[in-house]
């Protein structure tokens, strides 16, 4: 007969914290999307001056956004 040595008591993984809102890039993204579209339209034509810059900071909300999600998920 074999017998089998005790098991020593697992300790529990760490878990890894869940962002309860995974898809707040993707909303940031699709807000500045519409308002691009939206100034787009209502002006006639796209320029740097209004649309553009609307784009450029849409973008770089969605990649803060993006990045601080992630930075907060991994738990540092």
């Amino acid at each position: 007969m074999t017998t089998l040595p005790p098991q020593q008591p697992t300790s529990p993984a760490t878990p890894v914290p869940v962002d309860p809102y995974p898809n707040k890039a993707l909303a940031v993204l699709l807000t500045t999307i519409v308002g691009v579209v939206t100034q787009w339209l209502s002006t006639g034509h796209f320029s740097l001056g209004q649309e553009g810059a609307t784009a450029i900071v849409g973008a770089v909300a969605t990649l803060l956004v993006w990045a601080v999600s992630n930075f907060k998920r991994r738990g540092f």
